[in-house]
Order: C-alpha cells, then sequence, then structure tokens
C-alpha cells in the first residue's frame, strides 16, 4: 500500500468514527510493529488473511512479537482464508482474466524497473497450484527454457533451468486447530472465533496469553 492511500484511508476512517483515534504508520509489520503507538485500549488489525503470504517461520515471528505487544486490555484480531475445495481454490488462481497471473507479473515488472533486472516475461509460464503437504497455494512461475537473468540493482545473476519454478508469493490455508496452536506457541490464546456459513473465511480474536492464564 502506499504513503498517500495509506493517509487517505486514516483520515477517511478517522472522520467515519470519530470516537476512534487513528494512528496510521507507514512501514512493515514484520519489523516495524515496535512503532505502534502504546496507552489506551488498542486493537490489532491484520484482515484479509494476510497473515498467509507469510512462510510458517515468519508467521512465528509477527505472531510472537505481537504477543510481546499486547498488554492486559488489548487483543489482536486476525483473518485467515480456511481450507476448502482444492478445485475451487486453484480455479480461483487461475482465473479467467488473468488478474492474479498479472499481478504475480508485475512482481517481475518491479524488478527490472527497481532494480536494473533483465526478466523476460515471455520465458517465463504463469503457474498456480495447491501444495497439500502444507496447504498452501504456490504461486509463481516457471521458465520455458534455460536461460540467464541479470539483477544489476543486486550484483547477482541468476541462471535458469528449462523447467525450473520461480516461486512469487504463498497463500496459506487454516484450520482452526492450526492457527490456534501457531497462536499458542507465540503466546497468544484464540478467545473468539467467527466463520462465514459456507467455512470459508474467519476471524479470529485473540490476547495474550501471560494475561489470559492470570
Amino acid at each position: 500500500m502506499s504513503e498517500q492511500t495509506l493517509r487517505t484511508s486514516a483520515q477517511a476512517i478517522a472522520a467515519d468514527y470519530p470516537r476512534l483515534f487513528v494512528h496510521a504508520i507507514v512501514g512493515d509489520f514484520e519489523r516495524h510493529l515496535d512503532a505502534v503507538p502504546g496507552g489506551g485500549r488498542r486493537l490489532i488489525a491484520l484482515l484479509g488473511s494476510t497473515i498467509g503470504n507469510l512462510h510458517p517461520e515468519q508467521r512465528a515471528r509477527v505472531l510472537t512479537t505481537l504477543a510481546e505487544l499486547l498488554a492486559r486490555d488489548d487483543a489482536f484480531l486476525i483473518g485467515v482464508d480456511l481450507v476448502k475445495d482444492v478445485a475451487r481454490l486453484e480455479a480461483a488462481y487461475n482465473d479467467s482474466g488473468g488478474v492474479t497471473e498479472s499481478f504475480v507479473r508485475n512482481a517481475l515488472a518491479a524488478v527490472n524497473d527497481e532494480l536494473d533486472g533483465t526478466f523476460d516475461q515471455r520465458r517465463f509460464v504463469y503457474e498456480a497450484r495447491w501444495d497439500p503437504e502444507h496447504e498452501w497455494m504456490d504461486i509463481g512461475l516457471r521458465a520455458r527454457q534455460a536461460h540467464a537473468v541479470s539483477i544489476q540493482g543486486l550484483e547477482i545473476d541468476l541462471a535458469f533451468e528449462d523447467g525450473e519454478p520461480l516461486r512469487v508469493e504463498i497463500s496459506s490455508k487454516f484450520r482452526r486447530e492450526q492457527l490456534e496452536l501457531e497462536a499458542r506457541r507465540a503466546g497468544l490464546r484464540v478467545e473468539s472465533w467467527w466463520a462465514d456459513s459456507a467455512g470459508d473465511f474467519a476471524v479470529a480474536l485473540a490476547i495474550s496469553g501471560t494475561f489470559a492464564e492470570s
């Protein structure tokens, strides 16, 4: 999200809900959670199943940091995409309009623009598949042929073999027991759980496990 979009959204929320104090922070939630202001009763929200784009070890670090950040009256609201029919999932990420593919290919365009890369879109085919072992969608590209790519901004050269995959992101899908386990390991306790009638998505409310036991 751009800084301007964040500022505009914060101003709109503050105008619609005058009893709320809105403090917008431009940062990375993997590195800048300590910038969240203290004081008062806080609700920290991470919605849209954004947590699912993090690898398990990254999720663990974020959840642990949040557990340490929460005070007695604070809470953490998290949205997750639930495990569902594989055919539906793969159809969603291989949509006929090519929306997800365009999003993924934009990653290569960004590397070319920002880091002086030489990725050639024509040399990669889009691929999104379900990984049953990890229960996530593996989303990226696959080399059509062996070739080399230079990223001058990072001073590295990459050699791709024919058919070699290039992962752009993952999108983990969750089960309630899995999320509760990950939260508990990080020092959080899931206090409430709301799911839609079809069982496709859920929102969970967690509090610090330290205070929950006291």
